[in-house]
């Protein structure tokens, strides 16, 4: 879980409207459609794979 901007939880539904939506809205040209945050993730393992970290 994330704080929220008060201190208190912030819950995956504030986090994919606030945050993620919009941070994914301002590179829409280069982002996929229907990109999730959970996909994150994925690229995350793939990363780490790609640099011997795992």
């Amino acid at each position: 879980m994330l704080p929220s901007p008060r201190g208190g939880v912030l819950r995956v539904r504030n986090f994919r409207r606030r945050v993620f939506d919009v941070a994914v809205r301002a590179v829409r040209a280069v982002g996929p459609e229907g990109f999730h945050p959970h996909e994150l993730r994925h690229t995350a393992a793939l990363l780490a794979i790609a640099s011997g970290l795992m």
